[in-house]
């Protein structure tokens, strides 16, 4: 409001402001309002000359933008770690595979190592499914994240 009494006190000629309008629907509008102060030959304020500016579809889209980056910052982290996570996945599997090589079908502990090595291959496809998604791909494979959770 400042701005405003400046304005109308004729201490500034012009001003700028965002401002957010509602309309009849309950819409938020965004516009640019600019105001100038019209004076007589003396200098003297005789009115304001206002116009608004619709900047609605450029809020529209800088937010689609920001929710862009965002995502895309989102892809790369899980990227990230997907392939680190991925790493250390392999050396279990790789273990595991070693381990049921090593030993009889017999022995105790086999079932547990099935049970590793079938968890890990899960988990090897998840971690798929994140990268495909870090890469911004996701949309090509239709595969649900839950089907690998069926046992």
């Amino acid at each position: 409001m400042q701005k405003q009494q400046a304005l109308a006190e004729g201490h500034i000629d012009h001003f700028r402001m965002e401002k957010v309008f509602i309309a009849k629907d309950g819409n938020k509008i965004y516009g640019i309002l600019d105001a100038n102060l019209i004076k007589d030959a003396e200098g003297n304020p005789l009115h304001f000359l206002g116009t608004v500016t619709d900047i609605t579809e450029t809020k529209k889209l800088e937010k689609q933008m920001f929710l862009n980056e965002k995502m895309k910052a989102v892809g790369q982290l899980a990227g990230g770690i997907a392939h680190d996570f991925n790493n250390i996945l392999s050396a279990v599997i790789g273990y595991a595979d070693l381990s049921l090589y090593e030993i009889s079908d017999e022995n105790p502990v086999y079932d547990n190592l099935l049970h590793i090595k079938k968890a890990g291959d899960r988990a090897k496809n998840l971690i798929q499914q994140i990268l495909l998604f870090s890469r911004g791909s996701g949309n090509n494979k239709k595969k649900r994240l839950s089907s690998f959770y069926n046992t």
